[in-house]
């Protein structure tokens, strides 16, 4: 898969939006590292995509709010993914509960 993601992080980048394998790089201008992501807790995800616009919240606090004229991606697949990770880096553990998705009138 391709396009813009939002991040699940703990380095302080999560609920920005990065293109993946656009080699665009981050698409949120300028991202700063936030505290919204509470590492080791629950955390709530919202994220509204209308078109070309993302916008995303953790736990409630706004973080990104983009247009992305470049990615081409108005329409597309919603994806969950967890990269990689070295041997010895982990364990690492990423799990999902209550997702909704509403399609937007």
């Amino acid at each position: 898969m391709h396009g813009p993601q939002v991040e699940i992080s703990t380095d302080g980048m999560a609920g920005h939006v990065y293109g993946e394998s656009l080699g665009t790089g981050w698409i949120s201008p300028d991202p700063q590292a936030t505290d919204a992501f509470r590492a080791g807790e629950w955390n709530r995800y919202r994220i509204v995509a209308e078109g070309n616009r993302i916008r995303t919240w953790i736990n409630d606090k706004p973080v990104a709010d983009i247009v992305d004229d470049k990615s081409g991606h108005e329409s597309g697949f919603i994806g969950l993914q967890v990269h990689g990770i070295a041997a010895g880096t982990g364990p690492f553990e990423v799990r999902w509960k209550n997702i909704r998705l509403r399609e937007i009138e």
